[in-house]
């Protein structure tokens, strides 16, 4: 019920993502995980960490992947889509893209913090055709990732210093989308 209320607000707010963040317990990774994902429209995303080593933590979330993969009720669902939705992660302490997008520890409780997460697909796409080439890749990313991110980057920058916040950088790696023509 507080995650449908949330869910509302965000709606009502015009944001369509939200990662809850990651769950620690395997438990919880196997039964709440999946109820997360399955909230109407797909806004929620979330992740379990699993440490080098932990059989408990990995089968749980082996266990959360099945479940979310044979849930069906909704569009954001059908067909294993669900998972996009969940990651499993490993000894990662910050991560600005979803599902898995979580701050670091040991931040403090009244600090800020934030990264920008991309979903590039389609453009990485039009540079790759524009590159012609493999020997024209790494000049025409290289040249065109940079002069649009940098106006991104000097925004967060100054909202960093502005406002005390703490930013976490772009991540630019390429992801795959649920869009037709946006996946590499």
């Amino acid at each position: 019920e507080r995650l449908q209320r949330f869910n509302n607000l965000l709606s009502d707010c015009d944001i369509n993502f939200c990662s809850l963040g990651p769950s620690y317990d395997p438990e919880h990774t196997t039964t709440i995980c999946p109820e997360i994902v399955s909230i109407a429209p797909g806004r929620f995303s979330c992740s379990a960490n699993i440490n080098a080593g932990d059989i408990t933590a990995a089968l749980a979330a082996a266990k959360c992947i099945k479940t979310i993969s044979l849930k069906d009720e909704g569009e954001h669902l059908q067909g294993g889509l669900g998972n996009f939705r969940f990651a499993a992660a490993s000894c990662i302490d910050t991560v600005p893209f979803f599902p898995g997008a979580r701050a670091p520890k040991g931040l403090g409780k009244d600090t800020i913090a934030f990264a920008v997460g991309l979903e590039n697909g389609g453009f990485a796409r039009e540079l790759l055709q524009e590159a012609g080439s493999i020997e024209n890749v790494q000049k025409v990313f290289h040249d065109k990732m940079r002069k649009e991110l940098l106006p991104i980057q000097q925004i967060c920058v100054g909202l960093e210093s502005d406002n005390g916040m703490h930013y976490l950088g772009i991540d630019t790696s390429l992801n795959p989308s649920l869009d037709d023509g946006g996946s590499v």
